[in-house]
């Protein structure tokens, strides 16, 4: 089972799925390259003050604990597979989307 997390941004009605953190597995970030094309342009996206991140059940989390979870959840368990999965800096990403 895992929760999938998306980005509100201010003035806009969609949500971008930002990737999703399953028991036993590494957090695989959803790729989104309009919006962050790394980690680190991740962190920087849902650190605007525009951006708001939840869960899939639409409650907020900070940004911190987002960032945090990531990190910690980068380091341990399986690592994700499947068509277009990739690693940039030890943080894993999916090139198609998925739930």
């Amino acid at each position: 089972m895992g929760t999938n997390y998306y980005a509100k941004i201010e003035e806009e009605t969609f949500r971008i799925h930002l990737g999703k953190n399953s028991s036993g597995w590494r957090f695989t970030i959803r790729e989104q390259r309009d919006y962050y094309r790394d980690a680190q342009s991740l962190f920087d996206f849902v650190l605007r003050p525009d951006v708001t991140v939840e869960n899939e059940y639409g409650e907020e989390i900070t940004p911190n604990y987002f960032i945090g979870m990531i990190i910690r959840e980068s380091r341990e368990g399986k690592m994700p597979r499947g068509k277009q999965v990739y690693s940039i800096n030890g943080f894993f990403f999916k090139g198609i989307e998925f739930c």
